[in-house]
Order: structure tokens, then C-alpha cells, then sequence
């Protein structure tokens, strides 16, 4: 699939996948995304199903922080101090964990496929939006009230207001790395932001493209005993990916948010599509899309 080389700066350029079918690309419209980026290892010793102490590769030891979610076969479990300490000696590490927790419930959530360049639109935008209930609403944001804008926290606050004066007080407008979230003020299975027919300053001035964004249920974890050499992801970012405009054009991608690439190492990446309907399917699935971190020269302090 691809494999990429950046330095440890989280302006470096955004993991891109282009989804494509024996008929062309994949259409996302309607459609929803994660990102999770993951580090691979393997147990050194087997655990029961009430230890906390898991040895892995010495290796490791880079990569892993405190709250840190790791997946071992396919129970979850949740870094603690204290950390291995610097520098190893020996071939592994003890690294503390907390088993049997609870995931925190997700909140629905849609992302903009572009960045916002003018804070100012040239006219209306209108879109539908629907927010875990079943009923949906006109949402206007009018181009006056944008007509004094200065920057991208303006913007939010006139969407912000269209989308509460239109459903009231159903969710929350932030920005991204210059684009517009959208987030359910509420969490679980049944919280869902769902855009539909965007006009095109809509699509082209505030970024915003047809698509939905799903919460998740709390889950509670439970220990289980796991043999030695039993996989170990440890997962560095998972959150809603960006369907890029047009979403016929089926490419995905997620932007660096601080802290993202702080950590030395290789890590395999891959996106969790689902579309309205409730189809589910990884990409890719073959653990090719890959990419490694390394250290800047700012990060090497030369006598």
C-alpha cells in the first residue's frame, strides 16, 4: 500500500488513502470514518487474567506513555505509571497496567472535507442537519452574519448559532486544524450527526460535504489470561477521520494533532469506514499502510 518517513513534527503532511473498487473509486458520500494508528509487539511472558505487569521487547519502551490504550488479542487495557526507565537494560520491560475499566461512550461527530480559507462567505450556506433524533432542519448560515468576520473562531460562533437556531442546543461547532466539527452534545450508540444537502458555498466556502458521524456505547473491558508471544497494538491515535470533497472521490485522511508524533518508532495505520446503513469494513487490511518516525535534527543537542 504505502509506506512514509516524517520527521517528529505534527506539521508534517496527513496520512492520505484513496479507497479504490474494480469499477473506480469508492463513493464515501453518507459515510463515516476512524483513524487509528498503532505500534505492534508481542507479549514476552504470558499474564493471567488478574495481573497487571505485561513484559514486552525492550524495544518498546520508546513508544509506550502513560494512558496509553493497548489491545492484547482482543482485550483492552490502559497504561499506568510507573514507565520503563531510561535507558533499558536487558532485552524487556515491565510495563503497569489497569484492566477490567470502562471505555468512555463517543459522541457523534463530522468533520470538514476542506480547510476553511475565508471567514467570510460570499453567500448563504444552507445544509440539513440531523442530530440523534430523527428529525431534521433547514440550517442557514447567512452571509451578513458572517460579514465582519476575522478569523476561524467567528466563523464557528455564526455556525454555531444557524445550527442552534435551527434544532436548538443539540450540539456543539469547533474547528480542526481549519475545519468545521461538528459534535453531538450527546454520547453513545444513539448520538449521531447526520449532513445532508449542502449547497455549494456549503461545500466549497465552509468545507462541509454530505456525510454522518456515529457515537459508540461504553465498553466495559474484562481481564483474560494471554500466552506468551500473544499480539499487543498499542494504540497512539484513534479518532474521526476526514472524508475529502468530493466524497466521490473515496479519499480519507486525518491530520496531526499535537503530540501525535512525539514518539519515535513504526507504526502500522488504518481506517474504519461505515456508511449509513451500518456497513462496517477496515482499510486496508493487510497491515500495508505504514509509517515510520524519526527524530529531527532540533531534536539532538550538538556540544
Amino acid at each position: 500500500m504505502a509506506t512514509a518517513t516524517i520527521k517528529r513534527h505534527d506539521t508534517e503532511p496527513a496520512p492520505q488513502l484513496t479507497i479504490n473498487t474494480s469499477s473506480g473509486t469508492y463513493d464515501l458520500s453518507n459515510h463515516n470514518a476512524r483513524f487509528l494508528m498503532v505500534s505492534k509487539t508481542t507479549l514476552s511472558t504470558a499474564i493471567t487474567n488478574v495481573e497487571t505487569t505485561l513484559v514486552l521487547p525492550a524495544a518498546i519502551a520508546d513508544i509506550v506513555e502513560e494512558n496509553d490504550l493497548l489491545l492484547v488479542d482482543h482485550e483492552r487495557m490502559q497504561v499506568v505509571l510507573p514507565l520503563p526507565v531510561q535507558p533499558v537494560a536487558g532485552v524487556t520491560v515491565d510495563v503497569e497496567v489497569t484492566r477490567a475499566f470502562t471505555i468512555p461512550a463517543t459522541a457523534g461527530e463530522i468533520i470538514g472535507s476542506l480547510d476553511v480559507s475565508t471567514f467570510v462567505l460570499s453567500d448563504n450556506a444552507v445544509f440539513t442537519l440531523k442530530v440523534d433524533a430523527p428529525a431534521s432542519a433547514l440550517v442557514t448560515v447567512t452571509a451578513a452574519s458572517t460579514a465582519a468576520n476575522a478569523n476561524m473562531a467567528d466563523l464557528v460562533i455564526d455556525v454555531q448559532a444557524a445550527c442552534d437556531a435551527a434544532l436548538g442546543a443539540v450540539c456543539t461547532v469547533s474547528s480542526q486544524n481549519a475545519k468545521i466539527v461538528i459534535t453531538s452534545n450527546t454520547t453513545g450508540a444513539a448520538s449521531a450527526v447526520v449532513l445532508s444537502s449542502p449547497d455549494l458555498e456549503a461545500t466549497d466556502e465552509l468545507g462541509l460535504i454530505a456525510s454522518n458521524g456515529s457515537g459508540a456505547a461504553a465498553q466495559a473491558t474484562a481481564g483474560i489470561a494471554h500466552a506468551a508471544a500473544a499480539q499487543v497494538r498499542i494504540i497512539k491515535i484513534e479518532r474521526t477521520a476526514i472524508i475529502q470533497s468530493p466524497a466521490t472521490g473515496g479519499v480519507l485522511t486525518v491530520e496531526w494533532a499535537d503530540g501525535d508524533t512525539d514518539r519515535v518508532g513504526e507504526f502500522l495505520m488504518e481506517f474504519e469506514v461505515k456508511s449509513s446503513t451500518g456497513r462496517q469494513f477496515t482499510v486496508p487490511n493487510d497491515e500495508s499502510f505504514s509509517v515510520s518516525i524519526v527524530e529531527d535534527m532540533n531534536d539532538i543537542t550538538l556540544a
